[in-house]
């Protein structure tokens, strides 16, 4: 019985861990610029980013320098590479995109990890208990 119960417990955490690791965390930033500034320097260079502009603009390209004062975004315009500096204080939010596994593979890998872990632990409770009955 305690191994049954000891079970259960392993996988509802493994569930659990799984499917916290695939639900989607990148949410838009404060728009207070030193707030902003901060998340961007914690953004690896060349990263692609989506930017959404005080004037409802949206900018989507490769995250560059940042200053104290702005940053840059490497993007196409007109079929041209363009590199623009935005300042802090016309941004509305910055949100990393392009990063890592979608959503919906996210959640097909930690599905199928979780359904090995339990056949594992199933084989595992079955050599030792004996399951040839």
């Amino acid at each position: 019985m305690p191994q049954r119960q000891l079970t259960l417990v392993c996988i509802a955490l493994l569930l659990w861990g799984s499917v916290a690791e695939a639900s989607p965390t990148q949410t838009p930033s404060a728009a207070t610029p030193a707030g902003l500034k901060e998340r961007l320097t914690l953004i690896p260079t060349g990263s692609i980013i989506e930017v959404k502009l005080i004037n409802k603009q949206k900018i989507r390209g490769r995250l560059g320098a940042v200053s104290d004062s702005a940053f840059e975004v490497q993007h196409t315009r007109s079929e041209q590479v363009v590199t623009e500096a935005l300042r802090f204080d016309a941004v509305r939010s910055v949100k990393v995109t392009a990063k890592g596994m979608h959503f919906a593979a996210k959640v097909v890998v930690g599905t199928l990890i979780a359904i090995g872990v339990v056949a594992l632990v199933g084989v595992a409770i079955c050599a030792t208990a004996g399951c040839s009955d």
